[in-house]
């Protein structure tokens, strides 16, 4: 049976309505207590860990679904804290995970890149490559290499063409392509179990 689909945790986080209910009112007066900050971040508890770890494996899940899932929480509870993420920018939004090799992207390969201009306007090149048709992540790099990119191409001609299109973004001097042959794994996923841990050890 196919789910109807609902409105985004992410927009319901965002037009919350006030909760009235005295548990609903002691679960916002918890999140707004000082915690520990972590990198400029409010600090994470367990409740928050799993919540995002429920929203990672399924980003279409309602607040009344995982309230249910977590226990011993209401709906209301978990759309405050679904707002307070969305707005110290934990949870930046909801995406579909679509297989490339489906939709013609079958070749996954990372290029490195000694660009020669340094500081901002390397930088500047790295964004202009970002734009670039195929091209997934860029990273700036310490070491012989100045950034790397993850590309996607339909076959070795788009390859190609995507490495020439690196150069001509210019002050590229060189390259070193690796083409995958085979995907062990490949995943954006924060390894929240290991988050967890820290945050229980504190």
């Amino acid at each position: 049976m196919v789910r109807e689909p609902s409105r985004s945790v992410f927009e319901r986080g965002l037009t919350m309505m006030s909760a009235t209910s005295s548990e609903t009112a002691a679960e916002a007066k918890h999140l707004h207590k000082p915690r520990k900050h972590l990198r400029g971040k409010s600090m994470l508890d367990a409740i928050d860990l799993k919540i995002l770890t429920f929203l990672q494996r399924d980003g279409r899940l309602s607040s009344a679904e995982i309230a249910r899932k977590i226990g011993g929480l209401t709906k209301v509870a978990v759309s405050y804290r679904l707002k307070r993420l969305i707005q110290i920018g934990v949870l930046n939004g909801f995406f579909a995970r679509i297989d490339p090799e489906t939709v013609g992207e079958s070749i996954l390969f990372s290029t490195r890149l000694r660009i020669k201009s340094k500081g901002k306007k390397a930088e500047r090149v790295a964004r202009r490559i970002s734009q670039l048709r195929g091209v997934r992540s860029v990273f700036l790099t310490f070491g012989e290499y100045d950034a790397l990119v993850i590309a996607r191409a339909q076959d070795a001609r788009a390859v190609r063409d995507i490495v020439y299109a690196m150069y001509k973004a210019g002050d590229v001097l060189r390259s070193d392509t690796v083409v995958c042959h085979t995907v062990i794994k490949e995943s954006l996923d924060v390894a929240l179990n290991d988050l967890r841990d820290r945050t229980l050890a504190v």
